[in-house]
């Protein structure tokens, strides 16, 4: 009896071709998918330690380890405050910052006038005391990628601030661009792409 022969073919050039064509289209699909969920991913833990960051600096406001001066100058007219950067890296930092008063990738700020722990604060100068309260957060940086200002952000702030006129203590997270004018002001008023978290009255 004889045996069946066996279909010993293998795949034609064409067929490997159009295989590894449909392959490459669907990771050519796949890629960005991946990264904008990636990136969604980054701006999530980013909110997640602005929210920390604004408890913290909540806590400090609320019980008295930070407290707004009653009047400020023209200078503060518009409001005096405290306020924690965070930085992707200290090459994205906005301007008008010393990269080296950053410690790690943080920068906390006060106004003149405001008082941390009963010590009086010099504007745009690194405060240690806040720097502290933020150290059981331990490491911290910006985690999202801006991609030419379409998407993400290169730093964010989370701020506390008094504005004498109304009596009122406001809060809020917002970010920016590596290039930026940095004035606080400026910035709680220009565009953000973290809205303004919340605002509540003074008690």
């Amino acid at each position: 009896m004889k045996e069946a022969k066996k279909n010993n073919r293998g795949f034609t050039l064409m067929e490997m071709l159009i295989v590894v064509a449909i392959i490459a289209v669907l990771v050519a699909v796949a890629i960005p998918v991946l990264n904008n969920n990636l990136e969604k991913a980054r701006q999530a833990v980013d909110m997640a330690n602005a929210r920390a960051i604004q408890a913290i600096l909540a806590t400090l406001v609320n019980t008295g380890e930070v407290v707004f001066p009653e009047k400020t100058n023209d200078a503060y007219a518009e409001g005096i405050g405290i306020w924690v950067l965070v930085v992707r890296d200290l090459s994205k930092i906005p301007q008008g910052y010393n990269k080296n008063a950053f410690t790690g990738n943080v920068y906390c700020g006060s106004e003149e006038g405001v008082l941390v722990n009963g010590e009086s604060t010099v504007f745009n100068r690194q405060n240690s005391q806040i720097q502290k309260a933020l150290a059981a957060m331990g490491s911290i940086s910006s985690r999202s990628h801006s991609k030419g200002r379409k998407e993400g952000w290169d730093w964010y702030v989370v701020e506390y601030d008094y504005d004498p006129k109304t009596g009122e203590v406001r809060d809020y997270i917002y970010s920016g661009f590596s290039g930026d004018r940095s004035g606080i002001q400026t910035a709680t008023r220009g565009s953000t792409n973290i809205a303004v978290a919340m605002s509540r009255k003074k008690k």
